[in-house]
């Protein structure tokens, strides 16, 4: 009995064990294909709190992939060399986060890298035979066309996914227009690939479709690095594939299905408006790649029945003919429209225009990433790093969070050990296909097309990768990571490494375990903590909204809780932490007003502090973070945390005005503290502060490439923060720094922003106008800027822009002052505004608020002589206004209207209403004269001074008195 027993357990399980060989390894390449297919729907995976999910499913997957190895009895890990150059390049990745800059990012980096592994690794385990082989493809390509339908239904009006569409350009799940092109050609080659390798005519038909809607969809956003990948990966088909007829047959599908998808987008993109666009245009283009299949396959039908010259003839000569239709129609105009959407031609053009800015300034990043390569040249700057740093480097103000190329990117973030391994993957590649097509026979089979189409795919990928960030979305990379493994397990296959391994077995399932380890520990908690961090964000904004006390602080109290469990659960996280340090200080300014509560409240402070510092170790160079804890140790009153954040902040972008600015105003804030706590040693500390920001400015704006486009505020400080500078300068008694610096705020407010006022040196020439600096005895100083309109002008064009921030305090009169001379005034004959010229512009307020303040200071009707003449404005700023633009513009005139400018000039009254600020300036300015010799100028200020009030007369007396800091 006991035997039996025995004999039916062993049998169910043998049984069971069956099931699991059976079910298992299907599942676990289910579960594969959902990982390849789902990441472009998530944005590209471009975002953490995205890729910390994936990490959590990717464990899953790797999991149950082991559990199946096991059973099996195959512990091995690492078989090919291909296998470890990827490996390889997560390690570099781990090694780079030693002395990262940015910890955090750098971590996050690595286990993208390795994500980015374990992938290549399952495809390589999983794909056994040509059929899952194709099946790994088809999944590529249904999510491409996915991710292009979501697309062109967002163009359309009838998908809502986010930013899928801005403006009717085609962004997609992507969320990038480069990004999501990049990626749909790429999948377009694999749709050919499919094509060129399926043996059903409905297969045929659907990839030959899917390539249409690719193509399409491609057009659609209006990208010309798209055109790169399809070049390479159909010239790499091209040299890949055997026999005339084959080739004939590759060139005539990829120029149909163009050729469909560029007349249907050429309609649809004229029907685009606010609300969408019309579909119907899809259906000729889906028209046209059905008949032109029919065509084809009648050539497929001659080439089995008279062979294949003939066959190839017929083909050449429908080649021939579709062409030349092509470019005749492409030179043809239907209603002054062309038949190919001119903003397409625009960006084909645009391929070979190497002078266009997109080539320049990304050649510009490449530059500086080779820079930043210098300074850490063996482990890099750790992920992130790039974004980090590349302001520090850079000779002309532009944003960018990726350095636009991979190659130099890992280089810059793995440093020369990344690179290596990166580029011996490419090469471990290469090698593996040239083996692979040198076995015998091995051209003849179908499945070398299904490899080539992948290593065509995988190298056009890579090319783009060289100008543009592709890479740096999960998404773009997970794809070409599967194409490395789908070669990877065809060399597997074919043994052409013939390297034989002996599993590890304690060795393996231990690596195994650290990764599963590293997935899904930091994969939940750091998801978990985005979701408290969002959380806390909510609440934070609730409470701010909340008009009863107990309701804000409840609101506070729940933020407070999310936003501590998020830093706790990724304490790698800057920006947790950033903002943590704010719910403290929103703690600490509540408990400082409360009595009995000192204790509390120092308690808080210092945990404001700490807090501070440990987000600034993780975002040293992040502008974003540090503005954020700036405002944070501004609301704790503690000058030095004040003073270091302000300082953190210059040292992430050297060539953002507004940081300057900024971190003058609160080493002027300190000085002030200083002074009136009669503390000499932090004066003279603080003021030799200011003088190295200062320095620092000049030399930026001394090493700024003028050749550039500047995405950003004029790299000029303003007269505030040159006020600040001089009364530094003061302190340590450099008297004619200081008073060159005041000079501005009370000869010409416009010097802080604009160099030339009296238009010695001022050139211009556009459409528009004809500017030119000239000599000219009746003007001041004989020099006058002559303005020449080019043609006829309509509204109130903008002629020179002369001042965009110029500060000004409310109650304070200030004076305009414009000398000018009209040669000659064409009226314009379809003028839609008064003939006038005049110095337009606004004040505005802190809070968006702006009041027109322009000045015509001519009229044609009113005046018609030539002769040198002063116009003057007076202005009082009303309240809650604190800076002026100004500019030279006019009305609608005729072409060849002329006139001179011989100086434009605006600058305060000093009167009793003068606001303080300006006083105490016109103290410095006056006593920096006197120092410098200029005596008789400084008592006129002083007399102006002494009618405004005693005490600023007094200070410029103390000041005239003053005895330099040693």
């Amino acid at each position: 009995m006991a035997k039996k027993t025995s004999a039916k357990k062993t049998k169910k399980t043998e049984e069971k064990t069956s099931i699991y060989q059976r079910y298992l390894p299907l599942i676990c390449f289910v579960a594969l294909c959902i990982l390849i297919f789902y990441p472009p729907f998530v944005r590209g995976l471009f975002f953490k709190e995205d890729v910390f999910l994936y990490h959590v499913f990717t464990a899953a997957v790797f999991i149950l992939v082991w559990i199946d190895k096991i059973m099996r009895r195959d512990y091995s890990f690492m078989k090919t060399p291909l296998d470890w150059a990827v490996l390889a390049y997560a390690g570099a990745y781990l090694i780079a986060v030693i002395g990262a800059v940015h910890p955090g990012e750098a971590f996050y980096g690595f286990l993208r890298a390795l994500n980015y592994f374990v992938i290549f690794w399952l495809v390589s385990q999983l794909v056994k035979d040509c059929k899952r082989y194709e099946t790994v493809l088809q999944v590529m390509l249904a999510a491409g066309v996915g991710v292009a339908v979501i697309g062109i239904l967002a163009v359309a009006g009838y998908s809502h996914y986010p930013g899928a569409a801005i403006n009717g350009i085609l962004y997609s799940t992507l969320q990038y227009s480069n990004s999501t092109a990049a990626y749909l050609a790429a999948v377009s080659i694999i749709s050919l690939t499919l094509f060129l390798t399926a043996e059903g005519r409905l297969q045929k038909v659907i990839y030959l479709l899917s390539a249409f809607i690719l193509i399409f969809a491609v057009l659609g956003t209006l990208s010309k690095g798209a055109w790169l990948i399809f070049i390479i990966g159909a010239l790499m088909l091209l040299i890949g594939i055997s026999g005339v007829y084959e080739k004939l047959k590759l060139i005539y599908i990829f120029l149909l299905v163009f050729a469909a998808a560029a007349f249907a987008y050429n309609g649809f993109a004229g029907s685009i408006t606010a609300e969408g666009a019309n579909l119907s245009y899809l259906f000729p283009g889906i028209i046209i790649t059905a008949a032109g299949y029919f065509v084809l396959e009648g050539t497929a039908f001659l080439k089995e029945k008279k062979g294949a010259k003939t066959a190839s003839a017929i083909l050449l000569i429908i080649l021939l003919f579709g062409m030349g239709g092509g470019f005749f129609a492409l030179g043809q105009t239907e209603s002054g429209t062309a038949y190919l959407n001119q903003r397409i031609v625009q960006e084909i053009k645009q391929l070979t225009d190497f002078e266009n800015n997109s080539y320049i300034s990304r050649a510009d990043f490449w530059r500086w990433g080779l820079e930043i390569v210098k300074d850490y040249p063996v482990n890099g700057v750790g992920a992130g790093g790039w974004n980090a740093l590349y302001h520090q480097y850079q000779d002309y103000l532009i944003w960018t969070t990726e350095a636009h190329n991979h190659f130099v990117q890992v280089w810059v973030e793995a440093g020369t050990l990344g690179l290596i391994s990166f580029l011996s993957m490419w090469f471990l590649l290469i090698t593996a296909v040239y083996r692979l097509l040198k076995l015998p026979g091995y051209k003849k089979n179908r499945h070398s097309v299904m490899m080539w189409g992948v290593f065509s795919t995988a190298t056009a990928i890579g090319m783009h990768a060289f100008i543009d960030f592709t890479l740096s979305l999960g998404a773009v990379a997970i794809m070409l990571w599967t194409l490395f493994a789908l070669i990877n397990a065809e060399a597997q296959k074919q043994d052409i490494w013939q390297l034989k391994t002996e599993p590890r077995f304690f060795i393996n399932l231990a690596a195994a375990a650290v990764i599963v380890l590293l997935f899904l520990t930091c994969g939940l908690s750091y998801r978990a903590a985005h979701v408290y961090a969002v959380r806390g964000a909510e609440n934070l904004k609730l409470m701010s909204e909340a008009k009863e006390p107990t309701e804000r602080n409840d609101y506070y109290r729940k933020a407070l809780q999310y936003y501590e469990k998020a830093a706790a659960l990724n304490d790698l996280s800057g920006e947790y932490k950033a903002d943590l340090a704010y719910i403290y200080a929103l703690r600490y300014n509540t408990l400082r007003e409360m009595k009995g509560q000192e204790n509390v409240a120092s308690f808080a402070l210092e945990q404001t502090k700490r807090t501070i510092d440990e987000a600034a170790k993780l975002k040293k160079y992040d502008p974003k973070v540090r503005s954020s804890l700036l405002n944070t140790a501004s609301m704790t009153g503690n000058l030095e945390l004040m003073l270091a954040q302000a300082e953190g902040i210059l040292h992430s972008n050297p060539l953002d005005i507004n940081v300057y600015e900024s971190n003058l105003k609160v080493l002027a804030a300190a000085m002030n503290y200083y002074e009136k706590n009669k503390s000499q040693a932090d004066v003279k500390k603080t003021a030799r502060k200011m003088e190295e920001v200062y320095n620092l400015y000049l030399s930026k704006k001394a090493g700024i490439n003028p050749g550039r486009r500047w995405d950003g505020p004029v790299f000029n400080l303003n007269s505030r923060s040159l006020n600040y500078v001089a009364k530094a300068y003061f302190m340590s008694g450099k008297y004619e720094d200081a008073k060159n610096l005041l000079a501005a705020s009370f000869e010409n407010l416009l010097l802080a922003e604009f160099s030339d006022p009296d238009f010695k040196n001022t050139f211009k020439e556009d459409e528009n106008w004809k500017l030119t600096s000239i000599k000219d005895s009746g003007a001041e100083d004989g020099y006058a800027l002559k303005i020449r309109a080019e043609k006829d002008l309509t509204g109130w064009p903008l002629v020179l822009n002369l001042a965009g921030k110029v500060p000004v305090y409310p109650g304070t009169e200030y004076i305009l002052d414009v000398r000018y001379k009209v040669l000659k005034y064409k009226l314009n004959p379809n003028a839609d505004s008064r003939a006038t010229i005049g110095i337009w512009g606004w004040i505005t307020g802190s809070d968006g608020s702006s009041q027109n303040v322009s000045f015509a200071f001519y009229n044609h009707e009113a005046e018609t002589d030539a002769e040198w003449k002063t116009a003057r404005q007076s202005l009082k700023i009303p309240d809650g206004f604190e800076t002026r633009r100004l500019y030279i513009g006019t009305g609608s005139i005729g072409k060849g209207s002329e006139f001179l400018i011989d100086y434009v000039r605006l600058y305060p009254v000093l009167n009793q209403n003068t606001d303080p600020a300006i006083l105490e300036n016109a103290a410095y300015y006056a006593a920096a004269l006197y120092k410098t010799g200029k005596v008789k100028e400084a008592e006129k200020i002083a007399k102006r001074l002494k009618d405004s009030g005693d005490s600023y007369y007094q200070e410029y007396v103390n000041l005239v008195n003053f005895t330099p800091l040693n």
